[in-house]
């Protein structure tokens, strides 16, 4: 395990599916729900909405009743997905 500023800092390695860059192989996301699930964690910080895998930590965690911190990082800007991500934040944040 990884710390920083002696807090433990665990990060979900996994390959991303074919032809996508921010989508993982559905590994990572079952990996990071069994470690949360396993855990004793007191708070979960995931950022970036715009991360799948921020997103499933937030899912994940909240499902398992652990408090969520969201930090996010990007601007979703004008993009052909910037009014889903926008809808997706704003149903997420909901959940922090």
């Amino acid at each position: 395990m990884q710390y920083e500023d002696g807090v433990p800092v665990i990060r979900i390695k996994g390959k991303p599916l074919p032809g996508q860059q921010r989508l993982l192989m559905p590994s990572a996301y079952k990996r990071l729900y069994t470690l949360l699930k396993e855990s004793n964690y007191d708070i979960i910080n995931c950022h970036g909405l715009d991360s799948p895998i921020g997103m499933s930590a937030l899912v994940s965690a909240r499902k398992l009743g652990i408090p969520v911190v969201v930090t996010n990082h990007s601007l979703v800007g004008h993009t052909l997905n910037s009014s889903l991500l926008y809808l997706a934040g704003k149903l997420f944040l909901k959940k922090c």
